[in-house]
């Protein structure tokens, strides 16, 4: 990497192409304040003819929240969501509104199946920790010495420590985030073993938190291997059965199932390969049970699902000690925030965003309370948040609020800040490539061929100012709220982005010189091994502003363009550059018969005849 340099008080543009974007900076929408509610035993909660229950202390919550629900319902074009409030032992509110699939009359309720994404991880970490209670893995030993036959392949110079089931946990064990290849197959997650000898690791363990669905699809094959029993089979029996999640499973049950939407309309659903990463089927009421056995510290009525201690681990940070992750905070299949709930202390909390559907779960062990939103539309995921955050504020009677955090979850001291403006060079970003030069003797961002000043802020941070307009990518309007500072974290040159008091790396700064060897094989590519339910089209090796890219669409994912910048590093390997998901993932470049070929997350392709018209 080319050595910090000082950058003189010159004037800068950012050009950018925006690509994926998923950090959660942007603070929930409020209800007006009320009264902290007090839940008290008795009267038992209200059982309505829909088969609703609202408790009498919480129906002024209701009453605020179920109109926020009707809202974001239309906003987001949402047939049916259910949500289940949580007060210790009590689940004071669980209703469903809408239907299960447009076009019928088919009422959701709290018992009502959806499908709930990465609700899976915290339930998938409790078996493991289950397992290790009993001793019969450790999570701190290596991955290795329970599955002898996991391999994957490294391209870094120095010895890393061997992952362990821990790592894999919060999401620091440099493994990929995802094998596209497959994934929306009804394939056995355990073959993801036998396709990850072809792959490299992203990082070294514990460089950077990087969100993997392959890590548990691991820890699928992990409860497998140390429990001597199938996956499924062990999830119902110790996790599902304790809890009395009765219509929960990792596989689509035998009953109705709520509908998938896009933009209102039913989709097929398609099946999932990486099942204990995100193929979790659920309801409110059985996650409002399993909110109750965390908030009863693992005691599930009159059994145990986890020790009170092992609970305390869930829910303590593990990458205290890892500088790239700024304010980020992951325990053991959760993610850890302070007071984003004001004055709620620990928010513990997962979202479940999949094909078609959208989840949220939050736990707040200090004030004790836990709610749980579901819904059926691929779109919702601002509307789920807000709607679950804004439930537990009213319940607490609350304003919104950022507040710094706690002395336990500190953030580490940055190494060294740039002075004032940024250094000069290309940003490998979630937002696309950032290409940082002088501009016309002010500071401006060029973005989707729109002009936006760059406007300094105290501190060495800066703030995009301009209109930003209905028509505008969501993401670059998120983007224009946020506080933008470029530093140096860990002998890394990165761009940060802050909302408030919580900072998150944004993206890296990369070498955008293209070698004459790569230079020759760009141009369009043909998916030799395609999905047939799940298309990957527009393969693409070009050049953008001299940077490497390899760019494709997944429509039945988004109707967007994916771009990622690459970094060669020899004549037949590129690395998707950045930092954290789905960055660090290696390309590979193949002459076969003559044509070349590449390799990419289990994808094979060949380059057409016809060269990209915006090639060399």
């Amino acid at each position: 990497m080319a050595p910090v340099t000082k950058a003189s008080p010159r004037p800068f543009a950012i050009k950018s192409a925006i690509i994926g974007f998923s950090i959660g900076l942007l603070p929930a929408c409020a209800l007006p304040p009320s009264t902290p509610t007090t839940v008290t035993p008795q009267p038992p909660p209200r059982r309505t003819a829909d088969k609703s229950t609202v408790h009498s202390d919480v129906r002024q919550v209701r009453e605020a929240v179920a109109a926020l629900i009707r809202r974001e319902m239309a906003a987001y074009q949402v047939p049916g969501l259910t949500i289940a409030l949580v007060k210790g032992q009590h689940v004071v509110w669980a209703e469903g509104f809408g239907v299960a699939r447009a076009g019928t009359d088919i009422a959701v309720d709290a018992d009502t199946v959806f499908r709930a994404g990465s609700l899976a991880k915290p339930l998938l970490a409790t078996a493991v920790l289950q397992l290790d209670e009993t001793r019969a893995l450790d999570i701190d030993q290596p991955y290795g010495l329970y599955v002898p036959e996991f391999a994957l392949r490294s391209r870094f110079a120095r010895r890393a420590d061997p992952i362990t089931p821990r790592m894999l946990l919060y999401h620091h064990a440099g493994v990929p985030t995802d094998l596209n290849k497959g994934m929306w197959s009804d394939r056995p997650f355990q073959t993801v073993l036998h396709e990850l000898r072809d792959e490299y690791a992203v990082y070294p363990p514990n460089t950077v938190f990087s969100y993997s669905n392959i890590g548990y699809s691991l820890l699928g094959i992990l409860v497998e291997r140390t429990s001597a029993r199938p996956f499924d089979d062990y999830m119902r029996d110790e996790v599902f059965r304790r809890i009395g999640m009765a219509r929960s499973a990792f596989l689509p049950p035998d009953g109705p199932v709520a509908s998938g939407h896009v933009g209102g309309v039913p989709v097929q659903a398609l099946p999932i390969r990486d099942r204990p990463a995100f193929g979790l089927y659920t309801t409110a009421n059985d996650m409002a049970a399993f909110i109750k056995t965390l908030l009863a510290h693992g005691a599930a009525g009159r059994r145990t699902l986890l020790h009170e201690g092992t609970v305390a681990d869930m829910w303590t940070p593990q990458n205290t000690d890892v500088p790239l992750d700024l304010d980020l905070r992951f325990g053991l299949g959760w993610l850890l925030e302070y007071d984003t709930i004001p004055e709620a202390g620990r928010v513990v909390r997962q979202g479940g965003t999949t094909l078609h559907f959208n989840a949220e779960l939050i736990v707040l062990p200090d004030a004790d309370w836990g709610v749980i939103v579901l819904s059926n539309a691929g779109n919702a995921r601002p509307a789920v948040r807000r709607i679950a955050e804004a439930a537990l504020t009213t319940a607490l009677g609350k304003l919104p609020a950022q507040k710094p955090a706690g002395p336990d979850w500190t953030r580490p001291q940055l190494d060294e800040v740039l002075p004032g403006l940024p250094s000069e060079g290309v940003y490998a970003t979630e937002l696309g490539l950032m290409t940082v030069e002088p501009e016309k003797g002010k500071l401006c961002a060029c973005m989707y061929q729109k002009q936006y000043d760059l406007f300094p802020l105290p501190g060495g941070w800066f703030a995009l100012r301009g209109e930003t307009g209905s028509g505008d990518d969501a993401r670059l309007r998120i983007l224009s709220r946020l506080q933008l500072r470029f530093e140096n974290v860990d002998q890394h040159e990165v761009l940060i982005g802050r909302n408030g008091a919580k900072r998150q790396v944004l993206g890296q700064r990369i070498d955008g010189v293209i070698p004459s060897t790569w230079q020759n094989f760009v141009g369009r590519y043909h998916i030799l091994n395609p999905d047939p339910d799940f298309p990957v089209e527009q393969l693409e090796l070009h050049n953008e502003h001299g940077t490497l890219c390899l760019s494709y669409r997944m429509p039945k994912l988004s109707p967007l363009q994916i771009r990622l910048p690459l970094q060669p590093v020899s004549a037949s390997e590129a690395i998707v550059v950045g930092l954290g998901r789905s960055r660090g993932d290696t390309v590979v470049l193949e002459i076969v018969d003559g044509q070349p070929q590449l390799r990419y997350s289990g994808y094979h392709a060949e380059r057409l005849n016809q060269l990209a018209s915006d090639g060399i």
